[in-house]
């Protein structure tokens, strides 16, 4: 389990790095772009793996043993790995620095999940060799900035089907029927 819990935060990271070199390359050679998009998959990914790591270690050691596992572990492991979340949104706010940069001040940034967390109720992991595993939902995050966008925008309850017709709305193409709504509230 510990190999593979290092190998998931040595490759979030190499394809985090990767996506930001990449995704500030075209930025900065196509400032004109309609849509420039990229996926960050480690806070996906390492939420899976360690996100209940920042629990008390009484709480962690219990699922260990849900799991079958050693809970003697838990100790160590909220040690070597309570922080990787945390960390990890570190290194994806210092990228995001680098995003709006490159992409200059009359552009549009949408920040989305592609999907919500919520707890998980059995011992049953979606993921194989993950015993610290969740259930997605369709409630998500969404964040949007721009020249043309509200700061002060009321938060409102939005989900993953709302991404697709706002990022239409926002670039004044048609949006076809879909599910979910268009947050004109976001605009100014």
């Amino acid at each position: 389990m510990l190999k593979r819990s290092v190998e998931a935060i040595r490759w979030s990271l190499a394809s985090t790095y990767t996506n930001l070199n990449v995704l500030e390359h075209e930025l900065k050679t196509r400032p004109n772009a309609d849509l420039v998009m990229t996926y960050f998959d480690g806070s996906d990914t390492l939420a899976h793996r360690f996100w209940h790591l920042r629990q008390p270690v009484k709480t962690i050691a219990k699922r260990l043993r849900a799991h079958g596992l050693p809970a003697k572990a838990a100790k160590n492991l909220k040690a070597r790995f309570g922080k990787v979340v945390e960390g990890y949104y570190k290194v994806l706010d210092e990228g995001l620095g680098r995003i709006i940069a490159a992409a200059g001040p009359n552009a549009t940034i949408m920040i989305v999940s592609d999907h919500g967390i919520g707890t998980q109720k059995t011992r049953r992991s979606l993921h194989k060799h993950v015993p610290f595993d969740a259930k997605h939902t369709l409630d998500g995050v969404m964040m949007v900035s721009g020249p043309n966008i509200q700061a002060s925008a009321t938060r409102g309850r939005a989900t993953i089907y709302d991404v697709a017709p706002t990022a239409l709305y926002l670039m004044g193409l048609p949006v076809p029927n879909l599910p979910g709504q268009i947050r004109t509230e976001l605009v100014q």
